[in-house]
């Protein structure tokens, strides 16, 4: 559905973990890579929620924007096994977490807003090493997921992906459902969740 035969894509999901599919203009399967790159938004929720049970996020990035990123936790929060497997990998919660965090010596001196700052930085700084990663041409990234939200992340993305051209997905908040819709549709119609991707077109 999100094939463009003009241009290889990198499609950036930004939930509670941060994940990403890279789908090349031939739209052939066997090219296609998808991976998590380790958190999104998860860790900063988290710590939003530790410091005050009646917010669920750092809204628009705002606390995240009046910190420093502390040099000492991020080497830290990279120091995470996960961060140096090869890809494909998976992950989510049972690996990264608040508890794993506030474990780390260098946490416990700094103010909430440079955490928020770190956290930030840090889910941006792996999904674009993620990418970099990748030894495969990529013309343009499109962004979905929670994390679009986010203006600090998104401001840390765009900085460290700068050579490349970053937009954010048509309807980027709606893709899940959608997808669950063509499933269920496919079900209903007795395709066994075998969807011919060849037959739909979308922008």
């Amino acid at each position: 559905m999100y094939r463009n035969k003009d241009a290889h894509r990198v499609l950036i999901n930004m939930g509670g973990i941060a994940n990403f599919t890279y789908l090349p203009q031939s739209g052939e399967l066997k090219d296609v890579i998808c991976t998590d790159t380790g958190p999104a938004n998860g860790l900063m929720n988290e710590y939003m929620r530790y410091l005050d049970p009646t917010k669920s996020l750092d809204k628009d990035g705002k606390f995240a924007a009046q910190g420093k990123i502390d040099k000492n936790l991020l080497q830290d929060l990279l120091s995470h096994p996960f961060i140096g497997f090869p890809i494909p990998k998976s992950t989510g919660p049972e690996a990264f977490n608040l508890e794993w965090v506030m474990k780390l010596e260098s946490f416990s001196s700094l103010s909430h807003f440079d955490v928020f700052a770190t956290l930030n930085y840090f889910s941006a700084y792996t999904i674009a090493e993620a990418i970099r990663s990748l030894v495969v041409p990529i013309d343009e990234i499109l962004l979905s997921g929670g994390g679009i939200h986010n203006n600090t992340l998104m401001a840390n993305l765009k900085l460290l992906l700068k050579e490349y051209r970053i937009d954010i997905l048509p309807n980027a908040d709606a893709k899940e459902a959608l997808f669950f819709a063509l499933f269920a549709n496919e079900m209903l119609c007795g395709s066994n969740n075998r969807i011919n991707f060849g037959k739909i077109s979308l922008p």
